[in-house]
């Protein structure tokens, strides 16, 4: 699998984009916005064997 990443080093901005055999396929994540110790969220879109577009939002409490 080949994967390259972008943008900013971490947080808002940073990429990670990835191409693979038929299982891994190919598709793109950024995050989109970071707030420390608290929430995260990623846009998600996938190429190949399928398109889809997707948003991802981690909301972390403690516990």
């Amino acid at each position: 699998m080949k994967r390259s990443f972008g943008g900013t080093a971490s947080g808002k901005g940073a990429t990670c984009a990835w191409e693979g055999n038929s299982q891994a396929g190919a598709g793109r994540m950024e995050i989109v916005e970071s707030v420390p110790s608290s929430k995260v969220a990623i846009k998600l879109d996938f190429v190949q064997p399928f398109e889809g577009h997707n948003m991802a939002d981690f909301t972390l409490q403690p516990i």
